[in-house]
C-alpha cells in the first residue's frame, strides 16, 4: 500500500509546487504594480511643484511689473503680458478648488 502511495505524493507535491509558483508570481506581479504607481505618484508630485513654483514666479513678475507700470518704467502691455502667465488658463487643472453648487 505504501508503494501506491507514492504515485498520489508526487502528484500532490507538483501541484503545490505549481500553486507556489502561481502565488509567487501574483505577489511579483502586485509588488511591480505597486511600484510603478508610487513612481508615477512621486513624478506627479515633483511636476506640481515644479508647476507651483512657476506660477509663484510669474504671480512674482506680475506684480513686479504692475509696480515698475506706476512708477512709469513699463508700458501697460508688460503688465498684460505678466497677468496673462497667472491667468487660471495657464494653471494646471489640480489647483483650482472644485465648484460648489447650492442646492436651495
Amino acid at each position: 500500500m505504501a508503494a501506491g502511495c507514492a504515485p498520489n505524493i508526487a502528484a500532490a507535491k507538483a501541484q503545490l509546487d505549481g500553486a507556489i509558483a502561481g502565488y509567487n508570481d501574483t505577489v511579483l506581479h502586485a509588488v511591480q504594480q505597486t511600484s510603478d504607481q508610487i513612481t508615477r505618484l512621486d513624478a506627479l508630485a515633483r511636476e506640481r511643484i515644479d508647476q507651483q513654483q512657476t506660477l509663484e514666479a510669474n504671480e512674482a513678475a506680475y506684480s513686479l511689473a504692475e509696480e515698475r507700470y506706476t512708477a512709469g518704467l513699463a508700458s501697460y502691455l508688460t503688465v498684460l503680458n505678466a497677468k496673462r502667465r497667472c491667468s487660471p488658463h495657464a494653471r494646471p487643472w489640480w489647483t483650482f478648488s472644485p465648484i460648489r453648487q447650492s442646492h436651495a
